[in-house]
């Protein structure tokens, strides 16, 4: 759950997004995956960033850990894939070094997420 609520003692409080939620929410349309400093985004990283929110939001809506598991690692490998083609696309002078830095973080905090759901 996350959201802001107002404590008494120390005034607003953030609570972020744990579990799907956090993961969902960087590539709900296009999200953390969208900076403007990348308009448009390649059309070869938004296919495969989009299949991954794909894989991350079936491993969301099912119950079944198996399902969520394979979900989550293809997802992880998607988006492995995603970087290394970031990467290239700069070398290749593609996309500039402001887009690649841009698409970095949000790889790297859905990676992130996504190692810890698998793990748990």
């Amino acid at each position: 759950m996350h959201g802001d609520t107002c404590d008494p003692a120390q005034g607003c409080v953030y609570t972020p997004a744990t579990g799907f939620a956090a993961l969902t929410c960087l590539f709900v349309d296009g999200g953390a995956f969208a900076p403007a400093v990348c308009a448009p985004v390649a059309p070869s990283i938004a296919q495969q960033i989009h299949r991954a929110g794909d894989l991350i939001t079936l491993a969301a809506n099912t119950t079944d850990p198996k399902v969520q598991h394979r979900s989550l690692k293809k997802a992880a490998g998607i988006l492995k894939k995603v970087s290394t083609l970031t990467n290239r696309l700069l070398k290749k002078k593609k996309i500039s070094p402001e887009c690649a830095t841009a698409l970095r973080n949000p790889l790297g905090v859905s990676s992130d997420h996504i190692k810890t759901m698998m793990h748990k």
